[in-house]
């Protein structure tokens, strides 16, 4: 029987694709999101790869979280994979974040996680078996002056990763993540608004010389979906190009050997 995979945040961008390797991999797929215009939209073009279902989820109310799940496992029969996705960006000087501000970022990119882990575990530990992926970055680990509430949520979301990693193994449930670096989507299109030559730049300082694209972590998505990534528990996966290990002070004039 077919596996089914939760993707949260998969009307569009990065979930979008996830929902279409996991469908083109032989998996069932819910698409939760919020823009449901777009999201029914994602439902028709996707079902072309096999059987999807939209349902809206506000991953920040409890009901929603509990009600998707259980749509899940009334649509398709089983949760195997969730795909915690959804989230939100924030570019924002220390001294402008209010509290409603903090607040608000919490709720999507780190509360929302560990919830609805909990709400799928439920499902995947009276089957014994389960993958759940969450998404960080590597703004968890370097800091600069504009993105506070993001990098601390992504860190929490690591430390959620360990935590439920070691806490579900023996139900037969990886917990994992993907630590994802730039990666060209409607979310970070901003970057090219405020400077056309950004893609140029930023391929300028990544060892493998050039911008990620949304097929990169989506294929690493798949493999810690999948059994071969079974020995994996509460393990964050960096697709970055090799950005973050990369002498930072000295990638703006890096250089490079003529080919």
């Amino acid at each position: 029987m077919a596996k089914t995979a939760l993707i949260t945040g998969a009307a569009g961008g990065l979930g979008k694709t996830y929902a279409e390797y996991f469908l083109k991999a032989g998996y069932r797929v819910v698409l939760a999101d919020i823009q449901d215009e777009l999201g029914l939209k994602t439902e028709k073009e996707l079902s072309a790869y096999g059987e999807c279902a939209y349902v809206h989820c506000d991953v920040t109310i409890p009901g929603d979280r509990a009600a998707l799940v259980e749509k899940t496992v009334a649509l398709f029969g089983s949760l195997e994979v969730l795909v915690n996705n959804a989230g939100v960006a924030s570019r924002i000087f220390v001294e402008d974040i209010s509290e409603e501000h903090y607040d608000f970022i919490q709720e999507i990119n780190q509360k929302s996680v560990f919830f609805l882990s909990k709400e799928a575990a439920k499902v995947m530990k009276k089957q014994r078996y389960g993958k759940i992926i969450n998404v960080t970055s590597p703004r968890a680990v370097f800091a600069d002056t504009r993105h506070l509430p993001y990098g601390v949520t992504k860190r929490a979301v690591m430390a959620i990763t360990e935590y439920l990693g070691i806490c579900w193994a023996r139900y037969g449930i990886n917990v994992n993540a993907v630590s994802l670096g730039m990666i060209l989507t409607p979310m970070s299109a901003h970057h090219l608004q405020e400077d056309p030559d950004f893609l140029t730049k930023v391929a300028n300082i990544h060892p493998i010389r050039r911008v990620l694209t949304p097929d990169d972590p989506a294929k690493v998505v798949l493999f810690l979906a999948s059994d071969e990534a079974s020995s994996l528990v509460g393990q964050t996966i960096t697709v970055d190009g090799g950005f973050s290990i990369l002498n930072q002070a000295e990638a703006p004039t890096m250089p490079w050997p003529e080919e």
